[in-house]
């Protein structure tokens, strides 16, 4: 994949590769870059208080790091590093545990807080979402982080406190979506064990009773 080898006491978990550009990241906060061209490795200064990172995405010509204290991201044509704060009223929490980077070049990012944060990468902007549950008689959570964009281009998701729900572009909210099990009375599915998506982009989920 890199075209080469280095030497590193670091040991990284996540990458990511854009043109001639493989930026690593460490479970303990650490990031480096590699040259695929020039063969070269080498560390990059990051802000003091990033002790984890979670994940990694790419947007066109920038990779997006998530960790305990924001987003990191790397700008592969500029060398550029900077950070956005996932932080919002309704949503202390600064830790990003998973994003998701949808065909409106938006990031989806799941916190340690209630609801997601949606950032729109061209500016940086976020807003936060989440789905009522105050007037629905169902829910349905998730094992695993669920962000999912279908051929429509309607993103659905289960938020942090939320259950399984889709974005409405024209009101900018989430909306809950019954899950229903044909096989048991056509009961709440109240959990999400695994999903998958195929290559005609149907996407296949298991629950606690059904294969859906």
């Amino acid at each position: 994949l890199i075209g080469g080898k280095f030497n590193s006491n670091v040991k990284f978990e996540y990458m990511c590769k854009i043109g001639t550009c493989v930026l690593f990241t460490s479970v303990d906060g650490k990031m480096g870059r590699y040259d695929t061209v020039k063969k070269s490795f080498c560390m990059l200064r990051i802000p003091t208080d990033i002790t984890k990172f979670s994940c990694m995405i790419d947007i066109h010509n920038t990779i997006y790091a998530g960790s305990n204290a924001g987003i990191i991201y790397y700008n592969t044509l500029t060398h550029k590093i900077g950070r956005i704060s996932v932080q919002h009223p309704s949503s202390p929490s600064p830790e990003v545990k998973y994003m998701f980077a949808d065909s409106r070049n938006r990031i989806w990012t799941l916190t340690g807080s209630d609801g997601a944060i949606l950032i729109n990468s061209q500016n940086n902007t976020k807003q936060w979402v989440n789905t009522d549950c105050s007037k629905i008689n169902f829910h349905t959570s998730s094992t695993m982080p669920f962000v999912y964009e279908d051929h429509n281009n309607t993103v659905w998701i289960v938020a942090n406190g939320g259950t399984f729900s889709y974005y409405d572009e024209a009101t900018g909210k989430l909306h809950p979506y019954k899950l229903q099990s044909e096989g048991f009375d056509y009961a709440n599915l109240p959990n999400l064990d695994m999903y998958f998506l195929d290559k005609q982009g149907n996407m296949w989920f298991t629950c606690t009773h059904d294969l859906m």
